[in-house]
């Protein structure tokens, strides 16, 4: 909420100054997001959903909260069952785009063992999209295993996909649409164009590095969620970020770990290299990640790029392009060679302005920042 949700709001308020805006959450809201939410635009009000999670309850909510608009930032179940609900009530819904979910979405089945609540929650929320839907309680919860667990397309699962899709899907570029088209069911008049985040004030038409020399030895590891989401076993990713810090201890580097706002700290608290623990996007001689859209935003900075790969994982080509070195995560050997050789890589410029000009085939950037973009066209339809 502190993050899209926010600075989406912040970007209508300067436009329309008298909003009231309404924060709805599946999960418990903290006392501190709130008072950073009052803080920032004053006139909020906050909701959490029902204890039993429902169309019907979302439905009641949106009736007393009567909004002019709705916005959602994912295609997860509870986003699902808060569109269906809103058509039902014939409330316009935007959907901005925030991250990747299909085909990356599938969970390992221990998230059920460890997040068992959760688990249940996600559970009757399938049953009553599928009841809501008019394939079935039984046949909802059967399409949404195959999505969510097997990642199957989910055009491809029996769901009535223009029921849970937004009126109007905001995206990062041209070729984000047909993304949108083929695993979310949009139709192309319903899209719009506003540009990335990660890439806001960022000359891709540039060769120049931004902010100055990098420190030699600095090493960025942009962060993901994997663990926390249920994606991938701990100890997978504990060995990796081992191995890594060794690597790093070894050459005498510092560790510059970009933080996902849902990080779970505690999985870099035994690393036994020099780190340090980063909100905001740091600068870095060398990168390194997995598939996060917000390492992109390295190419402000370096043409270094590491990217580990983990089985079963998939590796979009819009992040694979950046490479210099693709890695296994297990692979401790052909990671230290990695490294060193990014080490050892003299700056490239011409590299660092042909890795820009790939970057636009994907994501559209311009002097308005996204968040302006995707307020413009909330604006048309709410004031």
């Amino acid at each position: 909420m502190r993050r899209f949700p926010l600075w989406l709001s912040q970007a209508l308020k300067q436009r329309c100054g008298n909003y009231q805006f309404v924060f709805l959450a599946d999960d418990q809201i903290k006392k501190k997001t709130k008072l950073e939410l009052y803080r920032e635009l004053s006139n909020v009000e906050f909701y959490e959903s029902s204890f039993l999670p429902s169309v019907s309850s979302f439905r009641m909510q949106i009736a007393k909260i009567d909004p002019q608009v709705i916005v959602i930032f994912a295609h997860r179940m509870p986003d699902m069952a808060l569109l269906i609900a809103a058509k039902q009530l014939g409330v316009p819904t935007f959907y901005y785009q925030h991250g990747l979910y299909i085909p990356f979405m599938r969970r390992t089945v221990g998230l059920f063992f460890s997040k068992t609540l959760k688990a249940l929650r996600y559970a009757l929320y399938a049953i009553s999209i599928g009841v809501n839907s008019r394939i079935g309680g039984l046949h909802g919860f059967i399409a949404f295993i195959r999505v969510f667990i097997l990642g199957h397309n989910i055009r491809g699962v029996g769901l009535p996909v223009e029921k849970l899709t937004a009126d109007t899907c905001l995206v990062y570029g041209d070729y984000w649409i047909d993304y949108h088209i083929e695993h979310y069911g949009y139709e192309k008049n319903s899209t719009r164009i506003v540009g990335t985040p990660d890439l806001d004030g960022i000359d891709l038409d540039s060769s120049k590095a931004l902010g100055g020399p990098r420190l030699a030895n600095s090493f960025c590891y942009v962060a993901q969620t994997l663990v926390e989401d249920g994606r991938l076993e701990r100890v997978i990713m504990e060995n990796f970020l081992q191995n890594l810090a060794d690597q790093i201890n070894s050459c005498d580097g510092e560790l510059l770990i970009k933080l996902h706002p849902r990080s779970d700290k505690s999985l870099y608290h035994s690393l036994n290299c020099n780190y340090k623990l980063c909100e905001k996007f740091p600068g870095a001689e060398i990168f390194i990640g997995h598939y996060s859209t917000i390492l992109l935003r390295g190419i402000a900075y370096s043409e270094k790029f590491l990217l580990v790969n983990f089985e079963g994982h998939v590796i979009p080509e819009y992040i694979r392009m950046l490479a210099n070195d693709i890695v296994e995560s297990d692979d401790r050997v052909s990671l230290n060679e990695a490294i060193n050789n990014l080490r050892e890589k003299p700056k490239d410029s011409a590299e660092l302005a042909d890795k820009r000009k790939k970057i636009k085939k994907y994501f559209d950037v311009s002097d308005q920042s996204s968040f302006d973009r995707a307020a413009a066209e909330l604006f048309e339809l709410v004031c």
